[in-house]
């Protein structure tokens, strides 16, 4: 859990759920967080794994009170401030990478057909083909 000398940190984003503009509670597992969120009418997303409310001010103004004194709600992800850390310069030209390339690997047929059955176990259990690959 996100913590500034042990207060929770309840960290703000913005959120498209359903097509619909929300802002995202992000925050680790405690109870009182849990509470605390649902007074603010807060619900709860299995497939993003967070709280959100309705986007406004109104909303926001809400977080902020019910969250006071319990927590330090960080919204600088919603309000586009700058994060504290200097970005990595930018170049126009793409440097070539440092580490040398590995040699192709060579598989036997046992690791061929092993990796086939791997491969096919994340398919069926629907893992993305970035992860599969």
């Amino acid at each position: 859990m996100d913590t500034v000398n042990e207060i929770p940190i309840v960290k703000l984003e913005a959120l498209y759920k359903d097509g619909v503009k929300r802002i995202a509670l992000r925050f680790g597992y405690d109870k009182e967080l849990i509470a605390l969120a649902k007074e603010t009418n807060a619900r709860w997303s299995l497939s993003e794994r967070c709280w959100h409310v309705e986007d406004g001010s109104a909303s926001l103004k809400k977080v902020y009170a019910v969250f006071k004194g319990f927590a330090r709600v960080d919204g600088d992800a919603i309000f586009n401030r700058k994060p504290n850390k200097l970005p990595a310069q930018r170049t126009n030209q793409t440097q070539p990478s440092k580490q040398p390339k590995a040699p192709p690997v060579v598989l036997s047929p046992a690791q061929f057909d092993a990796l086939k059955v791997m491969q096919r176990k994340l398919e069926v259990a629907r893992y993305s083909t970035n992860t599969i690959e």
